[in-house]
């Protein structure tokens, strides 16, 4: 089968319609033929009850003068001129009162026919009474009611009523009888018709499939071309209404991936071009301080080593910072989680930075709170560095760590007494290579808001609040459980 998604719902559909009908047919007839089976035993268990109600009420004197018809004198006849009872007579008026729904056959001591007449009785009606006097001759008649015999001209659900014969009622059996009708011929006769019909609502329906799937496929083949135009480059949003929700859903999410992907294209060439700036100012920097050496043409070699040191450094700063956001963001980045107790960190890194906080103060309270939490270190230190470093930069004295536990969650404070984060600047002090006033490459909070979401965590920045000067970072991890403290500390 082709694998076209118009093909693919167009054809299993057709074969449906096409086998619909013939199970539409099989359980009518299947169902039908147990219907008429029933209604034809429930009309002959009516009669029965009729019947055998019409008997035990006995001869009534004035009915005998009012039936007088010609099936009465058929059995008038067939009883040798006997007076006949009433209790026959209203036997014969039940079934005429049928209409036709069921009948009975009156078989007397000697098993022959007397109602109706032999001679005048239609053709499937004595195949039915030879049938019957051939089962009493035997003894074989079924002995429950409502039992269905079969003969060459069709099937019929019968009761057998025995009576005593006497000189009014020479009649012993009464057997009831309604016909089933055939469902067999009842569909081959009608099956042209069926056939036609069906055929013709199979060629409406293959069109209307036809369409509908056409309707369905073509917006689809519309988005396809869009997803491979996006893949050369072209990012613009697929415009239009489409008929159905899902197809809209579908529309609106490659719009929206267009536009991360040109976002991200665009940040991608951005990050490029600062970097390469960035790269370029220190590496002239570093060359034309090199060739001052080499020539002999500076008077203060010292100087111009520091200078080429400090760029140096800044070269290598800004390579790692670019290594370590491309690493966080291709996910490619291998976490080796482990437990960290804040507090013991928290002091171990204030002890590293005593070395260059260039006259500004890097202090924490002495009882900070005993915390655990789980985390990748190398991440966690490269995180804490870059939001302290940016605190002292910034600081005009102090700069102050504090370490809180609140429920389930750590948080790592870190405040400085300088300007505080201009109103300007606020909404892009994690954006790349945004730097304000005083930074450095641009990259180092970017890091600190990538590397702590990949950490399960986050970060807040805030300035405090009047009367006071500052800014706040605010570091929060998820709490290692008791099981993760001891199953890793062992």
């Amino acid at each position: 089968m082709s694998r076209r998604l118009h093909a693919r719902i167009f054809f299993p559909a057709l074969l449906v319609l096409l086998i619909f009908p013939i199970l539409a047919l099989t359980v009518f007839a299947v169902t039908a033929d147990g219907y008429f089976r029933n209604m034809a035993q429930r009309n002959t268990s009516a009669l029965v009850r009729q019947v055998r109600r019409s008997i035990s009420e006995g001869d009534a004197a004035g009915e005998n003068a009012a039936e007088n018809t010609a099936g009465e004198n058929a059995v008038r006849g067939n009883a040798a001129g006997g007076a006949i009872g009433g209790r026959i007579s209203r036997i014969l008026r039940l079934a005429r009162e049928n209409n036709g729904k069921t009948s009975l056959l009156m078989i007397d001591t000697n098993l022959s026919l007397t109602y109706p007449e032999a001679s005048s009785a239609p053709e499937n009606i004595r195949s039915l009474y030879e049938e019957c006097r051939r089962l009493l001759e035997n003894g074989d008649f079924p002995a429950h009611e409502d039992a269905v015999l079969t003969i060459s001209d069709g099937s019929y659900a019968v009761s057998l009523l025995e009576s005593a014969a006497s000189r009014d009622v020479p009649d012993k059996y009464i057997v009831c009888y309604s016909s089933i009708p055939d469902t067999v011929s009842l569909l081959a006769s009608a099956w042209k018709l069926l056939a036609g019909v069906a055929v013709f609502c199979l060629l409406i329906s293959a069109v209307l499939i036809w369409l509908i799937t056409k309707s369905i496929v073509r917006p689809i083949e519309t988005l396809c071309r869009k997803a491979e135009a996006i893949g050369e480059g072209d990012y613009t949003p697929v415009s239009g209404q489409f008929a159905t929700e899902e197809l809209e859903m579908l529309k609106t999410a490659i719009n929206r991936m267009a536009g991360k992907l040109k976002e991200g294209e665009e940040r991608t060439l951005s990050f490029f071009q600062n970097a390469s700036h960035d790269l370029k100012t220190p590496l002239v920097s570093i060359s034309g301080y090199a060739q001052g050496i080499q020539c002999g043409v500076l008077e203060e070699p010292q100087k111009a080593a520091g200078v080429i040191l400090r760029e140096s450094q800044r070269m290598t700063e800004l390579v790692e910072s670019i290594l370590t956001i491309s690493k966080l963001d291709s996910r490619s980045f291998t976490l080796q989680m482990v437990p960290v107790w804040l507090d013991e960190f928290i002091y171990e890194q204030i002890e590293i930075f005593q070395g260059s906080l260039n006259g500004r103060r890097l202090s924490a309270p002495n009882n900070l709170p005993s915390v655990c939490i789980y985390a990748d270190a190398r991440l966690l230190i490269r995180v804490f560095q870059n939001v302290v470093s940016n605190c002292l930069r910034y600081a005009g004295e102090d700069v102050f760590v504090n370490l809180r536990l609140t429920e389930d969650k750590a948080e790592i404070t870190v405040e400085d007494d300088g300007p505080g984060i201009s109103k300007q600047d606020m909404p892009h002090i994690f954006a790349r290579f945004y730097k304000g006033k005083g930074g450095n490459v641009g990259l180092g909070l970017s890091i600190v808001r990538s590397g702590m979401e990949y950490m399960n965590g986050s970060v807040h920045v805030e300035n405090k609040a009047a009367p006071l000067h500052g800014a706040v970072y605010r570091l929060t991890f998820p709490v290692a459980e008791e099981g993760e403290q001891a199953g890793n500390g062992a």
